[in-house]
């Protein structure tokens, strides 16, 4: 084997080089960047252009234009063309005076002139004829629709991000504020407290997956490349805005298919100013959960949680250097109530499970009659029939009677501390430094508290994001961003330090160090375990210029970026072991688990992996001036999608036609036959080639349709490729034998405490494997496309927009948004059971699930004495085949801040379609279980093509912010009294998402465990019949309108079919402003999160909007609804500005 010491630079081409080779090649890469070009434009700035006119509205070449930031003084300055026409680029989003100079002409002085991230403002200038030594004054609000690129976006200014109750202080959240996006569910890749930092969001972006959308910080990337989700935000005292472009945005953007989030952060001014602040939630504020019940009595949210911190900015010499400085730190102490499981009875416990004969006994939760098989007698179990494993449990699970319905919390501990610093420079005129370090440290203390189903792991995560920006002004007509960019994120997960491991419960396994509880699932029943402990350090370095050219009427901006990233792992995934127990056995999975039936057990020696990968790519646009009210715009961009490298190589290809020929690995002699490794003949060294052909060209229009900036018709096409590979992509390849010893048995003769029962026991094993390695058969095997070649997903993006300002500084938006995606990552399981109701004698077929395997099953029929040898489980293989669908209307309404009045509207109509299985993203490949469910049949790839899992047809947000006059007239107490209030809030309301529904138990014996129940036809949703499955719940599906499908069969619900309740909710608030001094005042808030404790129901039982509504047909309370969201909260705040 390769020694993980070796570097590869591209391995793709060049499979052995030395360091120096390797040096040699990056300092090539970096010339050829500072030569030519180097990185996307991201940094949120924006462009302000316009025509000087004279009295009579011709053009007036040869004026001066000088833009002033009123905050810092600095200025920038253009000269008008032979058309009158003049741009100014790379401006970054601030208040400015506009001042044109002309011989023969008054000086005009545009003041206020508000440019926003992303955009591109339009300031026409009509001159008087006069001295230029007198001036005029102007001081119109300028509120215009865009009327000269085509793309759609939407601006979260400092108003909403600071003066709307915001739950968590979290600016990333209010990235759904824009039309088309919708909070998708995170079920997959660790997110939340583990991995991925808990401040990320998971937006989906006209149609596009949660994890296609792009995020810039000050112009770096501000990714975490192990999900691509996003890092932080800086907190909202800490930004100046964000920007979403959402639809055909200019070639400058590439690496992902859906949405680019451009995020400014605040910077110092010619005056000092700054925040202090502290906002308090407690329980005595709070509203009762609708199912926050303990004991029978209904009980408050127990959360207590302070967000304090402040900022400060200002100059170090006035209109040249400024620095800017913030904290915020969080403190979250509560307990998660309101979590609901069924665990066994004590009726159970002394082996009586009569209450599963009939249907209707109020102690059966099912809803359905179950019948035990041997040994059970009348659905008595005998004397030491349960397992010692599964008793020994019962120790740490919660006593209950009647259906077993319990409900339990989890107490929560969480601490975060963020700081930011940037400063400006001005080097001379035409030079401008600025350099920005951002860091957020977040720790979450596990739990146990010796009972099982709040068992919960622990997690420390830090996060990095660092850039250095040189802006310099050749000429009024061409200017270059250069920028360095650094991301870092360390995650380091814990289990509890009180915890016990399945091998103090009577399991015959390796116990790791430090112990952990991985996984013990039953079906619809409970669950307990987390993921073990683990480390997880990534790190990104990116080089990013951009050169801006204005000529005549073209406006040209050209660059390319290039990136390196790592990731170094040290897991001990699975090393605890996974059991699930589904009812295969006994037609009841608390039934199985009790006797020792296992469904699924799954062990491995965990995932090492040195993951290393570069980014280059280029662009090029333009923006040009057809006429006086027609732009069009051309872009193409180059974009190479390349394949994470593992130094350590750990990649493997299953190819059949190697299994055919009998081929085995020269890597791994000891493989099955048809499974290859690096190295041997014919593998790519990376386990698939890069893509070398993504060529992405995007065209638009925007024509200002009466001349006079009130009416716009944009639109635009393009490609647009998601060409950035989260490092996720090659982990679960890590947990595979050879490279980790791998166990993966389905229903295995052992019983709960003994499942190496006739089996060979791998653990402990060491890392790396040597070419001796030996494989316990049979295994499961995450192969690359045996085709060795990965095509890049890519999304076709259409929109049609028309603008109008209706007046009185409100603009409107309608507009069409579609997307088609192709090529996106599925997984397929190329190794199904077949399903043989009879052995080849007319007898029972006798066969394990595994022995019916495709590659296993040589016979082709059930021949009970000679089954065949099980080399293989399941054969998860990557493959580039979903396609998406999209379509929306988009309804927006804008009215930028002015007269204390800003309101942000946007409703979008929308039907998203996709071939891909529940909760499939681009980190998804090969893992295990429902979130990330492979394809349900390969051989019928329709039975996945439904509605997307962020699916909703209706979407409406509104945020507003009114604050009242001053009232500058009235005596001093009247005006403290009537003066200076806020009031501000978010309403969202949305349809339901679709619903994914399971039958729960393998009865097409495909081995997939994907079964779908099969339905009536009719009477499928409940339609407010009565829940009697617990005290407190809510009917929503039907269980009489379900049932197991016939043997053999996957059932007939397609995807999406149902859909679950929809969601509406309204956060306020009421804040009073006291002025204290011309700089100084107060801030009192009241913060009122769903304002009128609107009981919004989670039909998937963890009353959170961001997670997959999954239902399990034999599950305990299948159909019903016992989790909400959050009730009525209530948070008070003091904050100090100057």
């Amino acid at each position: 084997m390769r020694g993980a010491e070796e570097v590869i630079c591209d391995s793709q081409r060049v499979e052995r080089m030395t360091a120096m080779t390797c040096l040699r090649m990056f300092v090539r890469l970096n010339l050829l960047l500072v030569l030519f070009v180097s990185a996307a434009w991201g940094q949120g700035y924006g462009t302000i252009n316009g025509q000087v006119t004279d009295p009579m509205g011709a053009a007036v070449a040869g004026a001066k234009v000088t833009v002033t930031e009123v905050g810092t003084g600095q200025t920038r300055t253009a000269v008008t063309g032979s058309d009158g026409f003049y741009t100014l680029v790379s401006v970054m989003p601030s208040t400015y005076n506009l001042t044109v100079d002309m011989a023969g002409f008054k000086q005009i002085t545009q003041q206020g002139v508000v440019l926003q991230a992303s955009q591109s403002l339009t300031v026409d200038v009509p001159l008087t004829v006069g001295l230029v030594t007198e001036s005029v004054t102007v001081n119109t609000e300028l509120v215009q629709v865009d009327t000269t690129t085509p793309t759609l976006k939407e601006v979260v200014d400092k108003a909403r991000m600071v003066e709307i109750p915001l739950n968590g202080r979290n600016a990333a959240s209010l990235t759904t504020l824009v039309a088309g996006a919708v909070i998708s569910p995170s079920n997959n890749a660790d997110q939340g407290n583990a991995k991925t930092f808990p401040a990320a969001v998971t937006v989906s972006v006209n149609g596009t997956r949660a994890n296609q959308t792009g995020y810039y910080l000050d112009g770096a990337p501000n990714l975490d490349i192990n999900s691509n989700i996003n890092q932080p935000f800086p907190f909202p005292d800490a930004l100046q805005e964000f920007s979403v472009q959402t639809s055909n945005y200019s070639a400058e953007y590439g690496q992902a298919a859906g949405g680019i989030v451009s995020i400014v952060s605040r910077s110092g001014t010619n005056q000092f100013h700054g925040t202090a602040f502290e906002f308090l939630r407690n329980r005595v504020f709070n509203a009762a959960n609708y199912f926050g019940y303990t004991n029978g009595v209904k009980t408050v949210d127990p959360l207590k949680r302070n967000q304090f911190g402040g900022t400060i900015g200002g100059p170090l010499r006035k209109e040249k250097t400024f620095f800017f400085g913030g904290y915020q730190g969080t403190r979250i102490r509560s307990n998660q109530g309101g979590q609901t499981a069924y665990v066994p009875t004590d009726a159970n416990r002394a082996g009586d499970f009569t209450a599963y004969l009939n249907k209707s006994d109020p102690n059966n939760p099912l809803g359905k009659a179950v019948i035990l098989p041997a040994p059970f007698v009348g659905n008595i179990a005998p004397a030491g029939s349960f397992d010692r494993a599964a008793v020994n449990m019962l120790a740490n699970l919660p006593h209950a009677t009647g259906n077993g319905f319990v409900t339990y919390s989890t107490p929560i501990s969480q601490n975060f501390d963020e700081y930011i610093l940037r400063g400006d420079h001005a080097i001379t005129s035409n030079d401008k430094l600025v350099a920005r370090y951002y860091y957020d440290r977040f720790v979450n203390v596990p739990s146990y508290g010796g009972n099982l189903l709040a068992y919960r792991q622990g997690s420390t995560i830090s996060s990095h994001n660092a850039v250095i920006q040189e802006t310099h002004i050749f000429s009024p007509s061409l200017l270059n961003d250069f920028r360095i960019g650094f991301a870092r994120i360390v995650s380091i997960r814990q289990s509890p330090p009180d915890t016990p491991s399945l091998a103090d419960y009577g399991v015959n396994i390796y116990e790791p160090t430090p112990k952990a509880i991985q996984g013990v699932s039953v079906t619809g029943f409970f669950s307990t375990g987390a993921n073990p402990t683990a480390k997880f350090p990534r790190t990104s370095y990116s080089v990013l210029d951009d050169v801006r050219w204005v000529h005549g009427k073209h406006s040209v901006a050209f660059g390319g970026t290039y990136e390196r990233d790592q990731l170094n792992m040290y897991n001990i995934l699975n090393l605890p072991g996974q059991f699930s127990f589904s009812g295969d056995s006994t037609g009841l999975a608390l039934a199985d688990f009790m006797t020792g039936e296992i469904r699924t057990f799954l062990q491995t020696n965990g995932q090492h992996v040195k993951n290393r990968y570069w980014i280059l790519n280029g662009y090029g646009q333009d923006s040009y001036r057809a006429s006086n009210r027609v732009t069009l715009s051309f872009g193409v961009r180059y974009e190479p999608q390349q394949v994470w490298h593992d130094l350590y190589h750990q990649n493997q290809v299953f190819y059949p036609d190697a299994f055919a020929a009998g081929r085995r690995s020269t890597m791994f002699p000891n493989a099955p036959a048809g499974l290859l490794f690096s190295g041997d003949a014919g593998v790519p060294i990376n386990g698939t080639q890069p893509s070398y052909t993504n060529v992405s060209p995007r065209v638009g229009f925007a024509w200002d349709v009466f001349g006079t900036g009130k009416t716009s018709f944009r639109g635009g096409v393009g490609i647009f490729y998601d060409s950035r590979v989260p490092s996720f992509s090659n982990n679960r390849e890590l947990s595979a034998a050879p490279y980790s010893a791998s166990v993966n048995f389905t229903t295995p003769a052992g019983p709960f405490s003994n499942p190496y029962l006739g089996q060979v026991n791998p653990f402990p094993a060491t890392f790396p494997p040597t070419s001796a390695a030996t494989f316990s058969l049979p295994i499961q095997v995450f192969s690359w496309d045996p085709a060795n070649k990965f095509i890049t997903p890519r999304t076709y993006m259409l929109n049609l927009a028309v603008e109008q300002n209706i007046g009185r500084g409100v603009l409107t938006r309608v507009a069409y948004v579609g997307s088609r995606g192709q090529h996106m990552t599925v997984t397929l399981d190329q190794n199904p059971a077949t399903y043989y109701p009879t052995s080849s004698t007319g007898t029972a077929c006798t066969l394990t699930t595994d022995q019916r395997r495709r590659y296993n099953d040589t016979a082709g029929t059930c021949v009970n004495a000679a089954p065949p040898k099980t080399n293989f489980t399941n054969i998860y293989q990557q493959s580039n085949s979903g396609n998406s669908w999209y379509h929306s209307a988009q309804f927006s309404l804008t009215k930028p801040l002015s007269h204390g009045i800003t309101v942000l509207a946007n409703y979008t109509w929308s039907k998203s379609v996709d071939s891909l299985p529940y909760g499939t993203d681009a980190a998804t490949f090969g893992t295990a279980g429902y979130y990330t469910a492979p394809i349900t049949q390969p051989n019928f790839r329709r039975f996945d093509e439904g509605l997307s899992d962020f699916n909703h047809a209706h979407v409406m947000v509104v945020s507003y912010v009114w604050q009242t006059p001053k009232f500058e007239k009235m005596n001093a107490v009247a005006r403290q009294v009537a003066g200076n209030w806020e009031f501000s809030g978010i309403f969202t309301g949305e349809s339901g998402a679709p619903l994914a529904l399971y039958y729960g138990q393998d009865i097409s014996k495909t081995g997939i465990n994907l079964d779908r129940p099969q339905y009536s036809g009719s009477n499928g949703y409940a339609k407010g019949a009565p829940c009697t499955i617990s005290a407190h719940c809510v009917s929503w599906l039907n269980p009489a309108a379900f049932s197991a499908p016939a043997p053999g069969q996957l059932g007939n619900v397609g995807k999406g079919e149902f859909i679950g309740p929809g969601y509406w909710n309204w956060d306020m608030g009421i804040f009073k402003n006291i002025p204290l001094h011309d700089s100084f005042a107060l801030q009192f808030r009241g913060e009122f999160f769903n304002t009128f404790n609107h009981t919004n129901f989670s039909v998937d039982n963890t009353g959170s909007r961001a997670k997959s509504p999954i239902q399990t047909t034999t599950g305990a309370g299948f159909g019903t609804i016992q989790a909400a969201n959050d009730p009525r909260i209530i948070q008070l705040a003091l904050k100090v500005v100057f």
